[in-house]
């Protein structure tokens, strides 16, 4: 039996913009644990559109994973694989189908939605396709019968993340992806999960409808072995956490610690962290282990728009957080959304404010888009101005389709948001051209780099030094 795993083209003006498919490396891994051995990956960032359609097109099974961005590209590969063999049976996963299962398979080329974590169900799937028996028993999917919509029971989480495989990194092509990050970010770096869940309930996050709120952790061993795995097989020296708030737990983050330094790992790392999730002792922990950085989902300086966007925390905790990991020598990454629904030129000016004192090494700042799953999107969906079905990969339309916030409208919010975002990333880069601090950086990365990477990295540094300030 021979099963297809996509990953569809994201944004129409940055349509080659992706970062390592975990989750179809996860797939791959668990449905090859399982037998199923004949399993390809295809990525639209390397694949050509001609080689992903005729392979897939060759298949019994296909599983294609989609966010909202995603789903234009991915219901056009559905119809080109279905015109060269109907008998394909293709599957849509991922947030978007997650959160919005009725519309996406109600598409005539989608056979299956599979709701949630993916690995128990896609194994399920395969095996009544390879059996040609019916999908009724199988817990997390939606699938029509005569034209209606049938959803099952939803299936039950991975409990213990420990028992599943490592992500196939061959076929999801980890050497491109540590090659690319070595070329943009001077380093040669990997994702990777410590675990899944979220407890907070931020209104404009959709990452709940696929893990849900339920933590679960990946134990220190198991993802230090993986790590040591990406080191010796891929040469990679930095990892980036892919949890929503890696220091959800306190003394797990303790126990990773004190593993990775008993193991002398020469591997940095980086995570996200929620302010009230840290303190001054766990950063200095972390730094001991290798950690250089950090990224806080500040995205207001208003704790009005805090408090709307259930962020559970405030701006008092914000600038303590910054303070401590400063303290501690790790660079910290701040993220902002601009245009929740309470935005006024008042709060763009709290959130100016509230910049220039944490002082971040990085600034982030996105407009705001109600995604598909997120509590924002169903207010957003309710009052008619997002459709499920609409075409989620053109931002511009997207933002175009917005009524603004309370207090601006739409052109006011985009000319404020411009301004404000050009403000703070002129005063960013006149604050990052520090000799010490790009010395002292420049000496950690290559203490990690094999020999072989430093031609690399010194034009990585030459070309950084030549931009305008």
């Amino acid at each position: 039996m021979k099963i297809t795993l996509i990953q569809p083209k994201v944004w129409k003006d940055n349509p080659a913009y992706v970062l390592e498919p975990l989750g179809l490396g996860y797939l791959a891994s668990y449905l090859k644990l399982k037998g199923y051995t004949n399993v390809s990956v295809k990525l639209s960032a390397f694949d050509s559109e001609k080689d992903i359609i005729e392979d897939a097109a060759k298949a019994d099974l296909v599983g294609i994973t989609v966010t909202s961005p995603m789903m234009t590209h991915g219901n056009h590969l559905a119809k080109e694989i279905k015109k060269r063999n109907k008998n394909t049976v293709i599957v849509f996963g991922g947030v978007h189908p997650t959160a919005c299962p009725d519309t996406t398979v109600k598409g005539e080329n989608i056979d299956i939605v599979c709701r949630g974590e993916g690995e128990e169900t896609l194994y399920g799937i395969a095996a009544a396709v390879e059996q040609n028996k019916p999908y009724a028993g199988i817990a997390g999917i939606s699938y029509k019968i005569d034209g209606k919509v049938v959803h099952n029971k939803t299936g039950t989480p991975v409990d213990n993340l420990d028992s599943l495989p490592y992500p196939d990194r061959d076929l999801i092509r980890q050497t491109v992806f540590s090659d690319y990050f070595l070329k943009f970010y001077g380093r040669r770096a990997a994702y990777v999960f410590g675990g899944r869940g979220c407890p907070y309930q931020c209104t404009y996050c959709a990452t709940d409808s696929v893990w849900n709120r339920q933590v679960r952790l990946r134990s220190p061993e198991n993802i230090i072995g993986e790590i040591e795995e990406l080191r010796r097989i891929y040469g990679v020296n930095y990892i980036n956490f892919a949890d929503d708030t890696f220091t959800v737990n306190k003394q797990h983050v303790y126990d990773f610690c004190d593993l990775f330094k008993k193991k002398k790992l020469p591997v940095g790392w980086g995570c996200n962290v929620h302010p009230r999730t840290a303190d001054k002792q766990l950063f200095k922990e972390m730094k001991a282990a290798g950690c250089t950085e950090i990224w806080i989902g500040v995205e207001s300086g208003s704790q009005e728009i805090l408090n709307e966007l259930k962020r559970n925390y405030t701006i008092e905790e914000i600038k303590e957080i910054f303070a401590f990991a400063k303290e501690a020598g790790i660079k910290r990454q701040s993220n902002f959304i601009v245009g929740t629904p309470g935005e006024s030129r008042e709060t763009l000016k709290q959130t100016e404010q509230l910049i220039e004192q944490i002082k971040p090494d990085i600034l982030l700042m996105s407009l705001f888009v109600p995604v598909p799953g997120s509590e924002l999107y169903l207010k957003a969906r309710s009052d008619g101005y997002v459709k499920d079905d609409m075409d989620w990969s053109d931002l511009k339309l997207i933002h175009a389709s917005l009524p603004g916030t309370r207090f601006l409208s739409n052109k006011e919010l985009l000319n404020e948001a411009t301004a404000s975002y050009k403000k703070m990333n002129h005063h960013m880069r006149r604050r990052k051209f520090n000799p010490i601090e790009i010395a002292r950086s420049g000496f950690h990365t290559l203490k990690q780099a094999p020999l072989t990477d430093y031609p690399k990295l010194v034009t990585k540094l030459f070309n950084y030094l030549k931009r305008p300030v």
